[in-house]
């Protein structure tokens, strides 16, 4: 067995099953059900070798949280019940956690369309490189006492790898890509992916609130910037990716919008 424990938050998707089936070597598998619906919980409950930690209410933070405490092992790799592994993606991460203590594979987006092809550009853009995101991230659990004592703050709704994230680039850890260890996740619709993008604005906002150093006030792009951003993508990825990512920009500036009006409504 490697020593090593996947974590899965599981919530009200059923392609778990699939998610815990794509597990390709002999590792410890910790299932979180976040209040998870009865069919969720009968899916990990089938699954004999699995651990189950259980939340009463749904959050992606507490649970990362609640089954790193329940990992038995040094390491742990964070995936996502929706998701799949391609074959040997586990073995590749954890053998760069013997080099460094952080490890990041790639996320392979599906789609069916060349509109959906484009939504998994922009989501390839924003979740590939040595960005300590999830899914696919893997590291030592040793790394806590340097990222300030925590994995990842259970007061943020959304954007908690992106504090993760931030506080290991402060520490200076090593973070190794390896963009042959990949994921498969499902075909994002434009109106899937631009919320998201607005619930990331949002949970943005909520890093300002709780005046998280890192989480910088999100301002709208001048011109200059616009236009800097949509050639540098028009070059790489073409047109239509270039005018999709100011959709998905605006989108995201519009969600830090309305949570922070929220926030002063509360304060006023």
């Amino acid at each position: 067995m490697l020593p090593i424990s996947i974590i899965i938050p599981a919530y009200r998707d059923p392609r778990l099953e699939q998610c815990l089936n794509s597990i390709d070597e002999q590792v410890e598998v910790v299932v979180v059900l976040n209040g998870a619906t009865r069919e969720v919980e009968e899916i990990a409950e089938k699954h004999k070798d699995v651990v189950i930690g259980r939340l009463s209410e749904p959050g992606l933070p507490q649970a990362y949280n609640h089954g790193i405490e329940l990992a038995s092992h040094p390491n742990v790799l964070i995936m996502d019940s929706d998701c799949v592994f391609l074959p040997g993606t586990i073995r590749k991460l954890y053998e760069k956690l013997e080099e460094v203590p952080l490890a990041k594979g790639r996320v392979l987006f599906n789609f069916k369309s060349s509109v959906h092809k484009i939504v998994a550009r922009v989501r390839h853009i924003h979740t590939a490189g040595k960005k300590a995101y999830s899914p696919p991230l893997a590291f030592r659990k040793s790394i806590l006492s340097d990222i300030e004592g925590y994995f990842f703050h259970s007061d943020l709704s959304w954007t908690e790898d992106f504090d993760f994230d931030a506080r290991v680039k402060k520490a200076n850890l090593p973070i190794s890509y390896d963009d042959s260890a990949r994921i498969v996740h499902p075909e994002l619709t434009i109106r899937e992916d631009l919320r998201s993008s607005f619930h990331y604005g949002q949970g943005h906002a909520e890093g300002v609130h709780l005046n998280i150093q890192w989480y910088k006030p999100v301002l709208p792009y001048s011109w200059k910037q616009k236009k800097q951003m949509f050639q540098l993508i028009k070059k790489k990825y073409g047109t239509w990716t270039a005018i999709y990512m100011m959709f998905w920009q605006r989108a995201f500036y519009k969600g830090y919008q309305n949570k922070s009006k929220q926030f002063q409504n509360q304060t006023n």
